[in-house]
């Protein structure tokens, strides 16, 4: 027979969000061509830009990777630019 696994979840104040207590934080990179609210030119910069924010306010440390359109001012944001080519250490 299967067994029922309890979980602990809380809902935040004020939001819709439910938070799970039994997940560690993530690190999350979420590579995309727009995201609300540094460029916006369809539904996904809606979607990325909603996605890192919940994320975030799951409780885990989210990176966005654009491209560096010149429409994004970084005194503005804050945003660094890389100068040299990204790498992603996957696995162990």
């Amino acid at each position: 027979m299967a067994q029922i696994k309890r979980i602990s979840v809380e809902k935040e104040k004020g939001s819709n969000v439910i938070k799970r207590n039994d997940l560690k934080p993530l690190n999350i990179l979420i590579a995309a061509s727009e995201a609300v609210p540094f460029i916006k030119t369809g539904g996904m910069g809606d979607v990325c830009g909603a996605l890192s924010k919940a994320l975030k306010r799951q409780g885990h440390d989210v990176r966005l990777v654009l491209p560096r359109y010149w429409d994004i001012n970084p005194e503005k944001w804050g945003t660094k630019t890389l100068l040299a080519p990204m790498g992603v250490q996957m696995g162990d």
